[in-house]
């Protein structure tokens, strides 16, 4: 029996050691190899397109930050002809504001104001700010901001709507010009600042006419002149007004009187100085009418809108144009400059990061 222990215990491995104590690691759980960790394909591949996408939106926000910070001078809106866009310049020109649009994006109460430039054919557009306690003060005209397209404004679409609706902003246009047209039979005519308007038979017209050789005079009352007859004699007086002519309308305190004007309106100006009667003003006598371009006709050199008032003339015309949106027109945003986008490479660094980060761990996975 005694044999037999002792050839037990001699078959016992010799480096059989004790477990470890619950208070230690186990050394062979720690030379296990680390499992290596997995990048799903799929979620890497939305990550790195998404990362892709957003730094493609913001590589021409990038090319911009990058520019210099002093405008390129443009001298004149011909000189845009071929210009690349994305680029910080300055131009003289004048807003066309009567053509102004507001944009009000959805959410926002102060939003911006695009109005074409004067003279440009539509070719050139002003985004300008709302209010004026934001962006440059000036009264040279001098505007200076991004130029892009029209096409690439997030509003776009909706531009070129409103425009095809044919909203009409009556244009002063010079009376040559109408005469012309008349007697040529043209389709269309050139407003003060050289644009094209083209016209139909149904096109807006309003006429300002002025009457001939007449004049109005407001009179004020005041010491000594407190009453229509007071004032009826101090007229007569200097030479303006005929005996025997009352007032065409008055209300308490004023008159109005129609007087003969063979030197026009400033003559009875002169006059009114002459006598001391400064509480007394001459106007013209005008009205306004509004028709369509075939209302309008030639009576001889004069301009005749439909059935012409006796001893008036038209003065001013205006006629309807709608909005023009050329298909390669640029804009010029006056509230961005270079560093308004001085985060932009940063953010273009950080997404360029995590796309090849996430690149890395997929070629890994693969392997």
């Amino acid at each position: 029996m005694a044999e037999k222990r002792t050839d037990e215990k001699a078959e016992e491995p010799e480096d059989t050691k004790a477990p470890p104590a619950k208070s230690e690691l186990d050394p062979e759980l720690v030379r296990l190899p680390r499992a290596r960790t997995r990048v799903r394909p799929i979620m890497a591949l939305a990550i790195m397109a998404i990362c892709l996408t957003i730094g493609w939106r913001l590589s021409g926000d990038l090319i911009f930050s990058r520019q210099s910070a002093t405008p390129m001078t443009v001298a004149s809106i011909a000189d845009l002809e071929g210009m690349p866009d994305n680029r910080f310049v300055e131009i003289q020109v004048i807003p066309d504001r009567p053509q102004a649009l507001r944009i009000l994006p959805t959410g926002t109460s102060v939003g911006q104001v695009l109005v074409p430039a004067l003279g440009s054919q539509g070719k050139l557009w002003l985004l300008l700010p709302a209010t004026p306690w934001t962006g440059p003060h000036g009264t040279d005209e001098r505007y200076r901001g991004r130029l892009t397209r029209v096409r690439d404004l997030s509003f776009y679409n909706t531009l070129k709507s409103y425009i095809r609706a044919a909203h009409n902003v009556p244009r002063p246009i010079p009376l040559s010009e109408v005469t012309a047209a008349l007697a040529n039979s043209s389709t269309s005519v050139r407003d003060i600042a050289g644009e094209e308007v083209h016209i139909e038979a149904s096109t807006y017209v309003r006429v300002h006419e002025v009457a001939n050789q007449r004049a109005r005079v407001y009179a004020v009352s005041t010491d000594p002149y407190d009453n229509e007859a007071a004032w009826r004699l101090a007229l007569e007086g200097a030479g303006i007004l005929p005996p025997e002519t009352a007032a065409v309308s008055s209300d308490p305190g004023s008159w109005t009187f129609e007087v003969p004007a063979p030197q026009g309106v400033a003559g009875i100006r002169e006059k009114l100085v002459q006598a001391k009667l400064f509480a007394a003003s001459a106007d013209e006598i005008a009205s306004t009418r509004e028709g369509t371009w075939a209302e309008l006709s030639l009576d001889g050199d004069e301009l005749v809108l439909g059935k012409p008032q006796l001893g008036f003339q038209i003065q001013r015309i205006f006629v309807g144009a709608s909005l023009v949106l050329a298909s390669d027109a640029f804009v010029l945003n006056t509230t961005e400059e270079p560093g308004t986008y001085w985060y932009a490479l940063a953010l273009v660094l950080i997404l360029a990061f995590f796309a090849l980060l996430f690149a890395f761990g997929l070629y890994r996975s693969r392997r």
